[in-house]
This record gives structure tokens, sequence and C-alpha cells, in this order.
């Protein structure tokens, strides 16, 4: 998973990942398609995570959105394997979505992350991963 977002975050991009057990809800599958979001917000999925990927993220039900960044201005000291891999060191950022998975209220919250300056209601707190 790591390798996968590692890239979107370098490019200063979003990465949302749902993390769930059955079938994805149509409201994500639609918003992850929808084009206002193609530039800023990648989506994955990931089912069934393993308990220490669900230790990780503090995520004790599914489904779980989270909405990840990297801080360009606090970046930490690369790891061996980012600097094997040319990447540089990420302050990861994390948000976690409380809300209904509803389009509208899935739509409202991803919105927040494309424009956050026209946005109405202020950025989701996130918090550093260590």
């Amino acid at each position: 998973m790591q390798k996968m977002t590692s890239l979107p975050l370098e490019e200063g991009r979003f990465v949302a990942i749902l993390f769930h057990k059955d079938q994805i809800s149509l409201s994500y599958r639609v918003l992850s398609n929808h084009e206002k979001f193609k530039n800023d917000i990648v989506f994955f999925r990931m089912r069934d995570p393993a308990p220490d990927v669900l230790g990780k993220f503090q995520l004790k039900k599914l489904p779980a959105l989270l909405i990840m960044t990297s801080d360009p201005e606090n970046q930490t000291t690369p790891t061996e394997e980012e600097l094997k891999e040319g990447r540089r060191g990420m302050n990861l950022q994390v948000a976690h979505y409380t809300g209904k998975f509803n389009y509208d209220d899935l739509e409202k919250y991803l919105n927040v992350f494309v424009a956050p300056t026209k946005a109405e209601e202020p950025v989701p707190e996130a918090k550093a991963l260590n």
C-alpha cells in the first residue's frame, strides 16, 4: 500500500483509502470516478485489511475512509527503503471521515480537500502518523 500511495503524496495530491469488508458503497464508486476530483484526489480501496493495518490507522470499524496528505514543509528523514527508491521522507497527515456513506455527505467532505479555500466547512483535523 505504501508504494501505491507514495507517488501521489509526493506530487502533492490527496489520497483517499476506503477500508471495507464487503461491497463498496455505490456513492464512493461514483465519487471516485467524478471529474472534479481527478486532479486532486487519488482513490484506493482495501478489502479486509490486516489487523496491523487496522491498528496503524486506529480503525475500530469498517467501512472507514481516510484522506491522507503529506506536509511538504515538514518532511521527515527518508527511510533506507525510500532512499533506495529515490523517494523523499514524508510527514504523513491523516483525516478520518466520520460521516455517513451516502453521496451527498461524502461529496461535501471530499470537496473540502479539492478547494479548501472555498469550503463552507473547516478542513477536517488531520494528525501525523508516527
